[in-house]
């Protein structure tokens, strides 16, 4: 899995700060939607926690690796993913590189997200 999310972050042009702004913010998966037809909308959203090296770099004009809760280096990010219930269709949605997380937070980022794709016509039924 970590291959996959290495080089879909890798692929994606887009600068962290771009993704986090309200007029982009699920701008990939929204994209996405566009060619799946009704039923493969209705989706499962997956959560996952995954540990990564704590490190600061410089990619295209930005310093990425910085924690959403944090100036600190993120030790670990949220992922987030959508899986089709009625297709093969699974993506991820979104990334959120985290330090340390309090349950508000989180539960504050699974409302946004939550929100953001039904906004782009995913039809959430359920997570993990």
């Amino acid at each position: 899995m970590w291959s996959t999310l290495k080089r879909l972050c890798s692929s994606l042009n887009v600068p962290p700060e771009t993704e986090r702004s309200d007029e982009n913010f699920l701008a990939y998966i929204s994209n996405r939607v566009t060619f799946l037809n009704d039923s493969e909308k209705v989706v499962a959203l997956l959560l996952d926690e995954i540990h990564i090296a704590p490190f600061f770099d410089y990619k295209s004009g930005n310093v990425v690796g910085n924690a959403y809760d944090s100036v600190l280096a993120a030790n670990s990010a949220f992922v987030f993913m959508v899986s089709s219930l009625t297709s093969s269709f699974v993506e991820v949605a979104h990334i959120v590189p985290v330090k340390k997380i309090n349950h508000v937070d989180l539960h504050s980022i699974i409302r946004k997200v939550v929100m953001g794709l039904e906004k782009a016509g995913l039809k959430v039924m359920s997570s993990n």
